[in-house]
């Protein structure tokens, strides 16, 4: 599956969770139809927070590597969006009665020029 069906996918999940519905019908574009149950629903919300969790950390990353005061600011507010998003699903998850594993920092996405091997030391 391809990234972006596969992002599609976990946005969905997550705005069924927000709503309140743990089993859904939906429809594809070449309409096959599929029931998502509560199993599968934790597992798009737990891969959803940790691309939430990747993305803020890999923001912080890109301001902290430029110099621009006008990027700084635009990484700031798109790593503020992701943490939102992030204690959303949390929350969510909490809901579900699902624990929420901790945050590790040994992952972090290297920033533009960054020595892959140096990040999460």
């Amino acid at each position: 599956m391809d990234g972006g069906r596969r992002g599609q996918q976990v946005a969905m999940a997550g705005r069924q969770a927000m709503a309140g519905t743990t089993q859904t019908t939906r429809r594809h574009s070449n309409d096959a139809q599929y029931v998502m149950d509560g199993d599968r629903d934790r597992e798009l919300l737990l891969e959803a927070l940790e691309l939430e969790r990747q993305a803020a950390r890999r923001y912080v990353s890109h301001a902290a590597g430029t110099s621009d005061p006008r990027l700084v600011a635009y990484w700031e507010s798109l790593r503020r969006n992701e943490s939102e998003h992030r204690d959303l699903l949390a929350k969510e998850l909490r809901r579900l009665g699902v624990t929420v594993p901790p945050e590790t920092q040994d992952r972090e996405a290297p920033g533009p020029g960054a020595d892959p091997s140096e990040v999460g030391r």
